[in-house]
């Protein structure tokens, strides 16, 4: 899991490192003519490319949010159908207690004559 996670920020990233490349390629570019002459086109180029890099990144890292949050449940509901879903997968109704489970108190799954059952029915 961890070598996905890796190669996926590694694809994400690498489109924002060339467009960086190209950016210092074509800012360095310059003839052999007057520099003062090629200011507006060199500005305008790196503006550009600024530009570029700019939305880029912000598109690799919302792409790299939305990937990062689909894994990760967002709300105590969400927990709980995750709860009884990897619970009825083991073939149970409910899960035995923890040794010292008063520090392992969630929402919406309550402990009861010694089981961990979810506050609602299976399929609500």
């Amino acid at each position: 899991m961890h070598l996905i996670n890796r190669f996926g920020v590694l694809l994400l990233a690498l489109p924002c490192f060339c467009w960086f490349g190209v950016a210092v390629i074509r800012a360095r570019k310059t003839h052999s003519e007057s520099r003062l002459l090629l200011w507006p086109s060199i500005l305008a180029a790196q503006v550009r490319a600024a530009g570029f890099l700019i939305i880029g990144t912000l598109f690799a890292a919302s792409l790299l949010l939305v990937w990062v949050l689909r894994a990760f449940p967002n709300s105590a509901d969400e927990y709980g159908y995750i709860y009884e879903a990897e619970t009825l997968l083991a073939g149970r109704l409910w899960n035995p207690l923890p040794p010292h489970s008063e520090f392992f108190t969630f929402l919406h799954i309550f402990e009861k004559d010694g089981k961990w059952v979810r506050e609602y029915p299976p399929g609500w």
